[in-house]
């Protein structure tokens, strides 16, 4: 019997218990690279990552890969040298401005505003896993709407990789960029168990802004005038979720453009505009004023959302339906707490018994999951035996790669 904890206390049997489970190898593997067996490995450790992705690549690519091993903080720090420090401050009339207005939780603010709607369209800064955590938290609420279709700009617009990623229900690390990122991997997931049909939309090849932006609208539509049975759920990045005319080379987003051609408005939601910095001082001056405790819509009298991206913002007036504020992040074990739900929890490990080289990287799989491709649930660079994994229930395969190339491979959890 395999006994784990969480946040202290046991979550199987013997709950008198408290240390940290000590788990059994079952399995060594030694590969050749970076002890990973595919091509191309993306988990890198994030000494390599400052010293070679940083210094060659620059700060934006540099904060994808920390978001793809999960050192959060890394994410915020090394994105942030890409902008100034923000010194403004609010003047008095936008004080009393925000002052009227009431802060709403998001989630049941949007499925609100869904229900009136046949498209959804969400969208994320890619080098935040927080966002798609809160895409992952919508889909039940969503399904229940009567939503059915999930489509992804992660993916170019393939019909044969969408009927592959439906038969698996997981993705693969060799049909993606951003999708390697383990809580992108978890959405794609929970989106396939509840019963969504999954596509990709990105247009691959174009030599503009407006032949992609164009190119993507025609995929989605194309997508649903063949899946005309139940409503459809876009998850995009940054702008191209934006309504009305851009004054820039885009002249119109995908969003836009999907709303001419199908002449149905979607709604529109932004949650990359108003987010937390590595300090306040590289923060939106109207994020710090508000200082949200949760994710939160501000709202007017009447309930409808005041469109802070759009006035406050780099966005028009009119370009997004919904902007969202998600508070800053409080860590637990050093893992941020928003990865922490009622589906998800925070396990301790102890392998200090087992022989591991260290750094090492630790990547949990569902334990049906081909470990050759499949994007891991968690993944965490360990500095010494304690590793602090956030986990759904079920059966897993943890597997442990020292920084000598050997793997070991531990078991956890029982079957639901």
């Amino acid at each position: 019997m395999i006994l784990l904890f969480s946040c202290g206390q046991a979550i199987k049997q013997e709950s008198k218990l408290t240390e940290p489970f000590q788990p059994e190898e079952i399995l060594v593997i030694d590969h050749q690279l970076n002890a990973f067996p595919w091509i191309g490995n993306p988990y890198k450790h994030s000494q390599f990552v400052a010293d070679s992705i940083l210094v060659k690549e620059g700060p934006q690519s540099a904060a994808t890969s920390f978001s793809f091993i999960g050192e959060h903080a890394k994410v915020l720090s090394t994105w942030d040298e890409l902008f100034p420090e923000n010194l403004d401050t609010l003047i008095k009339e936008d004080q009393k401005s925000v002052d009227t207005k009431a802060p709403v939780p998001a989630i049941p603010y949007i499925l609100s505003r869904a229900d009136t709607h046949e498209i959804v369209i969400l969208n994320e800064a890619h080098h935040i896993a927080e966002h798609r955590v809160f895409a992952r938290r919508l889909l039940q609420g969503l399904y229940d709407l009567g939503y059915r279709h999930l489509g992804m700009e992660a993916y170019y617009s393939n019909p044969r990789q969408d009927s592959l990623l439906d038969v698996r229900g997981h993705p693969e690390l060799k049909n993606g960029i951003y999708t390697v990122e383990p809580q992108f991997g978890n959405m794609i997931r929970e989106a396939h168990a509840l019963g969504f049909k999954l596509f990709g939309y990105e247009e691959p090849g174009t030599g503009s802004q407006i032949a992609r932006e164009t190119g993507q609208a025609q995929n989605i539509k194309k997508y649903m005038d063949a899946n005309s049975e139940g409503k459809v759920f876009i998850y995009c990045g940054y702008s191209h979720g934006t309504e009305g005319d851009l004054d820039n080379d885009w002249e119109k987003a995908m969003a836009q453009r999907l709303k001419d051609m199908t002449n149905v408005d979607p709604l529109t939601i932004n949650q990359t505009t108003y987010r937390e910095a590595s300090t306040p001082d590289k923060e939106n001056k109207f994020y710090k004023y508000l200082d949200p405790k949760f994710s939160t819509v501000y709202t007017d009298q009447s309930g409808n959302d005041t469109k802070a991206g759009h006035s406050w913002g780099r966005y028009k007036t009119g370009s997004f339906d919904v902007t969202v504020f998600h508070p800053r992040t409080n860590y637990s074990k050093g893992r941020p707490t928003w990865l922490v739900d009622d589906e998800y929890e925070l396990i301790s490990f102890d392998l200090s018994s087992s022989e591991i080289a260290y750094p090492a990287m630790v990547l949990a799989y569902r334990a049906t999951d081909e470990l050759s491709d499949a994007v891991p649930i968690d993944v965490q660079e360990a500095e010494d035996g304690e590793v602090h994994l956030v986990l759904p229930s079920g059966k897993m395969k943890i597997i442990v790669t020292g920084s000598d190339g050997i793997s070991k491979v531990f078991d956890y959890g029982e079957e639901k």
